[in-house]
C-alpha cells in the first residue's frame, strides 16, 4: 500500500510539474488574411504555414523576450526582382518594407527564410536597448531590395546581434550592415554592396562575389574568413587571423588598422594593401596581377611594427 501511495506521489508531482502555458504560440494570427503579423507580449512563437502580405511590413515584433522560429517557412513579399551579375545584381522595386522588424530586446528569431521584400529583408536598426541580446540563427535572407539584414550603425550598439549560421544572399543593398552584429557561419553572396559590415568577432564564415567589399571590419576581429570574387576582399580594421583572399577584383585584403596574421591572398589585383602602422606576420601573396604588397612596413611576409 505505501509503495503504491509513493507513485501516486510521483506522478502527482510530474503532472504537476507540466506547464502548459510553455507551449509556443501559433502564427499568423489570421491565416489568409495577408496583413502584418504583429508580436505585443513576450512569448514563444512558432510559424504554421508562410506569411505573406500585400502591403506594410511581414512581421513586426514589439515585445521583448521573444522566440521566433519560422519552423521551416518563409515570411515573402511579391514585386521585387534581383537579377544575379558577376558581382553583385540587379534589383527592381523600391520601398521600405521589411520582412522582419525587431523592435524589442532579447529576441530570437531562427529557422527559415526572408525574402522579396523592397526594404530590408530583416531591419533590427530600431530595437530597444539598442539591440541587447538579438540573435538570428539557421535563416537565409536574400533577394530583398535594400539590405538583407540591417542592424543599425549607432556606435552603442556594438556587440549587442549574434548571427550564427545565417546565409544573405542576392540582395540589392549590403548582405549584412550593423555595427552591432558578431557572427559564426555566416554566408554573404552576391549581394549588391558589402557582403558583411560588422563590428564584433567574425569567425568561420564566407563572402563571395558582392559587388564592392566581402567583408569589413569596423574595429572587431577576423579569424578563419574566406572573401573570393569581391570588389575588395577583405578591410580590416582591427585583429585578423588566418584569412583567405581569392579572385577579388581589387585588393585581397586592405587594412586601416590593426593586424594582420598568417594570412594569405591570390589571385586579386593587389594582394594586401596595407596602412604603414599595420602589424603583419606570416602573410602569403601569389599570383596577384599588379603588386603582391603594398603599405606596410616592408614588403616581404612580416613587419617590424607587431608589439608581440
Amino acid at each position: 500500500m505505501m509503495r503504491f501511495m509513493g507513485i501516486l506521489v510521483f506522478l502527482a508531482t510530474m503532472f504537476t510539474a507540466v506547464d502548459v502555458s510553455a507551449q509556443p504560440t501559433t502564427l499568423p494570427w489570421n491565416p489568409g488574411s495577408n496583413v502584418t503579423q504583429v508580436v505585443s507580449f513576450s512569448g514563444s512563437f512558432v510559424l504554421t504555414s508562410d506569411i505573406w502580405t500585400s502591403s506594410g511590413d511581414g512581421i513586426v515584433i514589439n515585445a521583448s523576450n521573444v522566440t521566433l522560429d519560422l519552423n521551416g517557412f518563409s515570411v515573402y513579399a511579391s514585386g521585387v526582382a534581383c537579377t544575379p551579375a558577376t558581382r553583385g545584381n540587379s534589383c527592381t522595386g523600391t520601398g521600405t518594407r521589411a520582412g522582419i522588424r525587431i523592435n524589442g530586446s532579447y529576441v530570437t528569431v531562427k529557422n527559415g527564410r526572408v525574402w522579396g521584400w523592397n526594404g530590408d529583408g530583416i531591419n533590427v536598426s530600431q530595437a530597444t536597448g539598442n539591440g541587447t541580446g538579438i540573435t538570428l540563427q539557421n535563416l537565409q535572407v536574400h533577394d530583398n531590395n535594400n539590405n538583407g539584414i540591417y542592424a543599425g550603425v549607432a556606435a552603442n550598439t556594438r556587440g549587442q546581434i549574434v548571427l550564427d549560421n545565417v546565409i544573405a544572399n542576392n540582395n540589392g543593398g549590403n548582405g549584412i550592415l550593423g555595427v552591432g552584429v558578431t557572427g559564426s557561419k555566416v554566408a554573404a553572396v552576391g549581394n549588391n554592396g558589402q557582403g558583411i559590415n560588422l563590428f564584433g568577432a567574425l569567425t568561420d564564415s564566407y563572402a563571395g562575389y558582392n559587388k564592392s567589399t566581402g567583408i569589413l571590419s569596423n574595429g572587431g576581429s577576423l579569424s578563419d574568413d574566406v572573401a573570393i570574387g569581391n570588389g575588395d576582399g577583405f578591410n580590416v580594421n582591427g585583429a585578423a587571423l588566418n584569412l583567405t583572399a581569392l579572385s577579388n577584383l581589387n585588393n585581397g585584403v586592405n587594412s586601416g588598422q590593426g593586424s594582420i596574421l598568417n594570412s594569405a591572398s591570390d589571385g586579386n589585383a593587389a594582394g594586401f594593401a596595407l596602412n604603414p602602422s599595420t602589424c603583419y606576420l606570416f602573410v602569403e601573396t601569389y599570383g596577384n596581377t599588379v603588386t603582391p604588397l603594398t603599405g606596410g612596413a616592408g614588403a616581404t611576409g612580416s613587419s617590424p611594427n607587431c608589439l608581440f
